[in-house]
């Protein structure tokens, strides 16, 4: 069914019609004032269903609709008004509508080159296709430079690939490029090393003025590497999926988008996309405002080593730093011995001391100087079960003046042991395992 350059003025309905092959829109001008542009509900087509590039003005209603080899709408344009033969047509309302819920949408998809001139509502819920193919941001409704004016419903939408997954290399930053590089420096090497052998025998061969193919190829010489699907850019997909509905979130979108990466054998992009997930889910206020960031940033939800080890080297390292300064300013002390040589009167009451120097300079503490390593004790005040024994040798003064030292070991010694154990979860990859079930 052929509708090329077709000039409607009004509603073109097809409600539960049958089309065996194609039904083609393309150069198509669908004007309706009062509501819809296409009422089908319930189409079915047995070809190809191209609904741009046209002009439409009005809704689009194609709710249950079962294409057999896809659906495109590259380069359809949605106006504010429009004229024809000298009369001027305006839409009904400041927001037009394509309603493709609970449709079967066949072999593909293809999104390309939407241009919307006004507040556009797609409509994929419960919707299925084999393969994706669009493009970000031009194929929903945008550029680069222009704010999109489209909102989508994405809850059950499906579909079994990307096509264009390959093509988004080039967004790749400096960090994830320099990743990349480091990552092949292992292979690299082995590629050389097993290389070594035929490279010394040439390099022999020609100071034995020997021709170098006369030296036998080793039948190890060819050095397969195992290469990995290059890493891309998931800052589009992520602002895709941004473009839901305001005030409504649904966790099948980003679940289902990466469940496809990781498919496509792009796991970190995948981790990517559930971290958004679960720092978008409803949550209550302590935990929406201050678990959750923390978490996400410090261990990317348990999904991110790189993030936990970062966040386990700082506390240690932070811990160090409070270790020196303590004993720098003299809060770390020996605390007696339970049988000593010398007794002292403190407040009246006998106590055991520690000799310092002379008898008359006893004290009941003594300055911590080099029976600690500050890394090692920070490290001991943040493992929950190994010990180090460099807690117990030295401890924070008993004197007044030193209660905010006491204060920030405590606060360090539980918020450093519950780092270690989020890290050591997060390193075993318990939470990436249930993730992917």
């Amino acid at each position: 069914m052929l509708f090329r350059r077709i000039v409607s003025i009004g509603a073109v309905t097809l409600a539960g019609a049958k089309i065996g092959r194609d039904l083609d829109l393309r150069g198509a001008r669908l004007l309706s004032p009062y509501w819809y542009a296409i009422r089908a509900p319930g189409l079915r087509v047995g070809g190809y269903f191209y609904l741009g590039p046209s002009l439409v003005l009005g809704d689009l209603e194609l709710s249950y609709l079962e294409v057999v080899r896809g659906l495109d709408w590259t380069r359809l344009r949605l106006p504010p008004e429009c004229t024809h033969n000298s009369a001027s047509y305006q839409a009904r309302s400041a927001l037009s509508r394509l309603n493709l819920s609970h449709s079967n949408l066949g072999a593909e998809l293809r999104a390309e080159r939407l241009t919307s001139n006004v507040m556009f509502e797609i409509d994929l819920g419960s919707t299925r296709v084999a393969t994706l193919r669009d493009r970000w941001p031009a194929g929903w409704g945008g550029d680069q430079s222009d704010p999109n004016r489209v909102s989508l419903n994405l809850d059950g939408f499906a579909y079994d690939r990307i096509a264009h997954l390959g093509e988004q290399k080039a967004q790749l930053d400096l960090a994830a490029s320099a990743t990349a590089r480091v990552k092949q420096l292992p292979h690299r090497f082995v590629a050389l090393a097993r290389r070594a052998p035929l490279l010394l025998a040439g390099a022999y061969a020609r100071r034995r003025r020997v021709a170098p193919h006369s030296v036998a190829p080793s039948s190890n010489s060819s050095v397969r590497v195992r290469t990995t699907p290059p890493r891309f850019s998931v800052k589009a997909r992520l602002e895709w999926l941004n473009l839901q509905r305001e005030g409504e979130f649904f966790p099948q979108p980003y679940r289902h988008l990466g469940r496809v990466l990781r498919a496509h054998g792009h796991q970190g992009a995948a981790r990517e996309v559930e971290i958004k997930e679960r720092s978008l889910a409803p949550a209550g206020f302590f935990y929406r405002h201050v678990v959750r960031p923390l978490f996400r940033w410090g261990f990317g939800f348990g999904l991110s080593p790189g993030n936990a080890s970062i966040t386990l080297v700082a506390f240690i390292l932070a811990g160090w730093l409070g270790t020196y300064l303590a004993m720098r300013d003299g809060a770390m002390v020996l605390t007696a011995a339970p049988v000593a040589g010398v007794i002292i009167p403190d407040s009246g009451v006998p106590r055991a001391a520690m000799e310092n120097g002379q008898p008359s300079f006893a004290t009941i503490e003594a300055r911590c100087t080099d029976q600690i390593v500050p890394l090692f004790y920070s490290i001991d005040l943040m493992l929950p079960i190994i010990p180090l024994h460099q807690e117990t040798k030295c401890e924070i003064s008993m004197l007044p003046e030193f209660s905010g030292w006491q204060l920030a070991k405590l606060v360090f010694s539980i918020v450093g042991k519950i780092v270690t154990a989020l890290a050591l979860i997060t390193f075993s990859g318990v939470l990436k395992v249930r993730s992917e079930e």
